[in-house]
């Protein structure tokens, strides 16, 4: 597996159909390489979103999309992070904390 899933992913995002775009996602996060990458779970925190903002039967089911969502946009912030702790460390030769 490799980026095709990511884009196929994100096309299925744009063009409206979700769980194809999650279903796509999910194997995308974990592959090896894309699963690492920091635009992977913020592609699948906005695909996530949107299944949770087109939902307004404020359910219990609703409710934990919301929290997934919320839960993997963090992930995605502190996987880049580290990344970019990690190249400064490369740059600098020092540790920064």
């Amino acid at each position: 597996m490799d980026k095709k899933v990511v884009r196929s992913a994100e096309k299925n995002f744009k063009s409206g159909d979700l769980q194809t775009a999650l279903s796509d996602i999910e194997a995308a996060t974990a592959d090896p390489e894309t699963g690492v990458d920091p635009e992977t779970y913020l592609i699948k925190a906005q695909i996530e979103t949107k299944m949770f903002g087109s939902d307004s039967s404020n359910t219990k089911q609703t409710y934990e999309v919301g929290q997934a969502a919320l839960a993997t946009f963090m992930k995605a912030f502190e996987m880049g992070v580290a990344i970019k702790k990690m190249v400064s460390e490369k740059i600098s030769g020092k540790k920064m904390y």
